[in-house]
């Protein structure tokens, strides 16, 4: 099976949307806004950019903005699930999907 993504060789392909595992963030403390020096938090996440490849592509953005991600598995590992559909909902949901 192939995979649905392909891996970017050059950072100037970046779009929207890509996914970038390893990434190293800097975190700014909450205080940011009063002047001083201060500690950055280096870390280190997987995650998904989040600027328009437009404004990416044309060089107006002066930031790339990203988000980190977990995989569906691990998430869905730490997240209790809980039926929110009626029974009556729920064939009706079937219904539409099956349909």
């Amino acid at each position: 099976m192939s995979a649905w993504y392909q891996k970017l060789h050059n950072v100037a392909d970046i779009q929207q949307g890509d996914l970038i595992e390893g990434c190293p963030t800097l975190e700014a403390p909450a205080n940011l806004n009063e002047a001083g020096q201060y500690l950055l938090k280096a870390s280190i996440y997987n995650v998904i950019v989040m600027t328009q490849s437009c404004d990416l592509l044309n060089h107006k953005a002066e930031y790339v903005t990203v988000c980190p991600y977990v995989p569906f598995s691990k998430y869905f590992q730490s997240v209790p699930i809980e039926p929110t559909v009626k029974s009556d909902d729920a064939k009706l949901l079937k219904a539409k999907i099956s349909a």
